[in-house]
């Protein structure tokens, strides 16, 4: 697989709550895990145009082009291990500061541009959601700890490194949102993750894909809804993040980020509705004017399907496809197994 070289570079408030690891042995059949870096490592996303949700496959309208500004996209999903040290903080009584997590290296530092509302722009946390990181570490342990399909994988103290390696799960919009402002970041908008998942104007179909329209995939690329009994766990949690790592060919997307599809659906910035148009460094900022107030999630997860049986990329069903073209959106209270975060950074 052909890839621009990116920029490399260490992130996070919390170091010391990462794993670094080492390559290690397959952990199955189908895969082995990628571990030679720390799991707080970002990548450039270099900027550029491209169509949103069009794969030349299942999704073929190129009615919704956007431009989309440089910006640093994590490698890995948040693991158990750098979540850990957020959950202490956050039970000391640690919380966002009002109007933080924005975009500030847009706009002369007042972040992205409101896609459903003309002239406004990103707002950033606000404190009234603050209720939702209330409660001791007993009370974080029981909200990580949800009883969906998958199971939780939240260990409240440091594990073998399989158990950190997990990605975290069981979180909900507010929550992960909240994690990424303390570590330094913010949640990308919904474009910034489906530029960074198609490899921007090649317009992948899933992340590791050669070009537009080759929407080949099996057990060896990602952790998906899978049917085939040689496939390690399938349809049955998530796995440790960068797993898909075989011969030495990583399944990794354009810029080196890592299970951009499968495994956990990743929270974004926006409000579930239709796409702006024109969309330049634009996000679903305000719920008020929208349709639906769910927040929108990207890359399906292992519960999902490998495509969109109707060809279609406007449901809102958590076990959407794992297609880069792919939506989905849930209520921004909701935690399941199949919902995790990827932070992203000013570049």
């Amino acid at each position: 697989m052909t890839r621009m070289r990116s920029t490399l570079r260490s992130v996070g408030r919390k170091a010391a709550a990462v794993v670094a690891g080492v390559v290690v042995a397959a952990t199955a059949g189908c895969a082995s895990r990628d571990l030679t870096i720390g799991y707080d490592t970002a990548l450039l996303v270099p900027g550029g145009r491209f169509y949103r949700s069009y794969d030349g496959a299942t999704f073929t309208d190129r009615g919704n082009r956007a431009t989309v500004s440089s910006f640093v996209l994590d490698k890995y999903e948040v693991t158990v291990g750098r979540f850990r040290a957020f959950v202490a903080d956050a039970a000391s009584g640690w919380r966002p500061a009002e109007g933080s997590g924005k975009h500030t290296h847009l706009n002369g530092g007042m972040g992205l541009v409101d896609g459903s509302v003309p002239g406004e722009l990103e707002r950033g946390w606000n404190s009234t959601w603050n209720g939702n990181l209330t409660g001791t570490a007993s009370d974080w342990d029981l909200a990580l700890g949800c009883k969906t399909l998958g199971g939780a994988n939240w260990v409240p103290e440091p594990a073998p490194d399989y158990y950190d390696e997990l990605p975290i799960n069981c979180v909900n919009w507010y929550q992960a949102y909240a994690f990424c402002i303390w570590d330094g970041g913010f949640l990308p908008s919904e474009a910034e993750w489906n530029y960074a998942a198609a490899g921007g104007s090649e317009q992948r179909a899933y992340p590791w894909s050669p070009r537009p329209g080759v929407s080949d995939i099996n057990c060896e690329e990602a952790n998906y809804a899978n049917t085939d009994p040689a496939c390690f766990y399938p349809y049955s949690h998530p796995s440790s993040v960068a797993s898909y790592y075989v011969n030495a060919q990583p399944y990794y997307a354009r810029w080196g980020q890592a299970d951009m599809a499968g495994n956990v659906a990743e929270w974004t910035l926006d409000w579930w509705g239709a796409y702006a148009s024109p969309c330049v460094d634009c996000a679903a900022v305000d719920v008020i004017f929208l349709q639906v107030a769910r927040k929108v999630q990207r890359g399906g997860s292992f519960m999902s399907p490998p495509a969109e049986p109707t060809g279609s990329m406007t449901t809102m069903a958590a076990g959407v496809s794992v297609l880069t073209s792919a939506r989905a959106a849930s209520d921004p209270e909701t935690a399941q197994a199949a919902f995790g975060v990827r932070c992203a950074r000013a570049p």
